[in-house]
């Protein structure tokens, strides 16, 4: 309690003496405000409520704890096969061909592409005609996944296409599929 000048030695230690009382009294009162009465018994009941849920899931799961099975790579749309693969760990990729493809028609670009175990700052596919198209089809900056995919089926006009790849070095690997003629 700062002091001050004009009061009295004993008034001053009297007033301390209130300051202090009525600081425990409002400390007091603040420490029991949140209590509700019961609140302790309400609080074990709904701790052991909560323990009995996870003992029955755990009981109905059959005492196990799995987790579900990681959907395979392998699960493609029907009619595609692997057109290329890239290792992103061997080196950074800057506008790296992957496909070459030729469409005599318009034609569905039927591809499918699966990455697998990466981490990367910056990746990204993209496809490109002679003529001037181009667009993303897979772009992630920061990007982390286990298992990850995107089709690409829109139609496409005639002409001479590329699938290229820009990403930096990084665990995991990219899968290119295409759809195969009929």
């Amino acid at each position: 309690m700062p002091k001050c000048v004009f009061i009295q030695k004993g008034t001053e230690t009297l007033l301390q003496k209130l300051y202090s009382n009525v600081r425990l009294s409002n400390e007091k009162k603040a420490d029991e405000s949140w209590r509700a009465p019961g609140a302790a018994r309400s609080t074990a009941v709904m701790s052991a409520l909560l323990a009995l849920a996870a003992l029955a899931a755990w009981w109905a799961n059959g005492f196990q704890v799995t987790t579900p099975p990681m959907r395979s790579a392998a699960q493609l749309p029907e009619g595609y096969r692997l057109a290329a693969q890239v290792d992103l760990s061997a080196a950074e990729n800057d506008e790296q061909a992957l496909v070459n493809f030729r469409l005599e028609q318009e034609t569905p670009a039927g591809i499918y592409l699966i990455v697998q175990g990466i981490n990367t700052k910056y990746f990204d596919v993209q496809i490109h005609e002679t003529q001037g198209f181009s667009k993303v089809l897979f772009h992630g900056e920061g990007y982390s996944a286990v298992l990850d995919s995107v089709a690409y089926d829109a139609p496409l006009p005639p002409g001479d296409y590329t699938l290229a790849l820009t990403s930096r070095q990084s665990p995991g690997r990219l899968l290119v599929y295409r759809r195969t003629e009929k």
